[in-house]
């Protein structure tokens, strides 16, 4: 259904609304009906039991329905549904195509299962989180999406308390798929559930802060025999605005026509020259 489309991105869309051509890059349809782009947020919803949507983003009102690629040729695209937009207020042609890691396509290949807590609920669809120390999308099925030294080596995100996520790499326990194809390889682990020993834990504020942990000081133990211990994120500190990324929408897109839709590059001719003016 709908669902499927809930949580995903960076998706590309291009096409024609009320005669001028239009192109947004970075799309992501995210948790609470909201669409964020590289020009701004939108607004999304689901359009009865089928795999389609309602998007409507830069003044312009789309319905547009999820094709699934074949088996020999994988991939997501969006295509709008008939040649009216959503309300029937300006004719819109239109489509799109996903361009995500291909782990996060076999993740969102599954079935949409609910998130399995509250503060997952919460938090899936959610982003960009943006700081200086890099960004973040929490996406559908844990799947991440980060940029920055620290965070934008993990690919995957779980909640390990209320206000506790674990950004990491690797299979989780929770992945039917995985755990289907190798159930040893996913059995918890005390490092899987208990601590951050898998990746770095990052600490959920109410406000939709994300707070980094404390940058390492990469000095051991005065014997030399260990790390320091990992200490939580600081709540007050002078480092505390570099070590957040907040959830930050950015206005609504309404500039985003593509001043070169419908051109193609060639070589020019002997005939272009003598029909320039120039």
């Amino acid at each position: 259904g709908p669902w499927s489309i809930s949580g995903t991105g960076p998706w590309s869309i291009s096409g024609v609304g009320a005669g001028r051509p239009f192109r947004l890059d970075g799309v992501f349809f995210l948790g609470h009906g909201f669409v964020t782009s590289s020009k701004g947020h939108g607004r999304w919803a689901p359009a009865g039991e089928g795999d389609t949507i309602d998007v409507q983003v830069c003044a312009h009102s789309m319905r547009l329905r999820l094709i699934r690629g074949a088996p020999d040729a994988p991939g997501w695209r969006l295509q709008t549904e008939g040649n009216t937009g959503w309300g029937g207020r300006d004719e819109v042609q239109a489509s799109a195509a996903l361009a995500a890691p291909a782990e996060a396509m076999r993740l969102w290949a599954l079935p949409p299962r609910p998130p399995p807590d509250e503060t997952s609920l919460r938090v899936e669809g959610t982003g960009p989180y943006r700081g200086s120390a890099g960004s973040a999308y929490l996406l559908r099925a844990g799947v991440l999406l980060a940029t920055g030294g620290e965070i934008g080596q993990f690919r995957r995100w779980r909640a390990l308390t209320p206000s506790t996520l674990l950004f990491y790499n690797g299979a989780d326990d929770a992945d039917p798929a995985t755990a289907a194809a190798n159930p040893a390889a996913t059995a918890p682990t005390p490092a899987a559930t208990a601590d951050c020993a898998r990746g770095v834990c990052v600490e959920l504020t109410d406000c939709f802060v994300l707070r980094l942990p404390p940058a390492p000081s990469g000095l051991l133990d005065p014997l030399g025999l260990a790390a320091p211990p990992r200490v939580p994120p600081h709540r007050y500190s002078a480092d505390a605005t570099a070590r957040s990324l907040e959830w930050i929408l950015r206005p609504p897109a309404t500039v985003c026509e593509d001043p070169c839709g419908g051109l193609t590059l060639r070589k020019l001719t002997p005939a272009d020259g003598a029909a320039s003016a120039l």
